[in-house]
């Protein structure tokens, strides 16, 4: 959910994965990031929508994520359990 908050308006599957690399320098696959996508959205700390289709991908849209209300409280409340630690 980090990693979706940092990209903000730009979070979509493929950029996740670079984002994860370029932050962690670990390598994610993308069935990883898309299941755990789902997860988080069945919880209700994500959402997924598609966004406008482009012509560097062929006309095909984007699967969008972003977080929602539910999930920024989630971030916040883990953030301020480790400030407290």
């Amino acid at each position: 959910m980090l990693i979706i908050a940092v990209l903000k308006e730009d979070a979509y599957g493929l950029a996740i994965v670079d984002e994860i690399k370029h932050q962690t320098g670990k390598r994610a696959t993308i069935g990883a990031v898309h299941a755990t996508v789902a997860r988080l959205e069945k919880k209700g700390f994500l959402e997924t929508f598609m966004g406008g289709a482009t012509n560097e991908r062929g006309g095909r849209k984007k699967r969008m994520i972003r977080i929602t209300n539910t999930g920024k409280n989630v971030l916040t409340e883990s953030r301020d359990t480790k400030v407290s630690l």
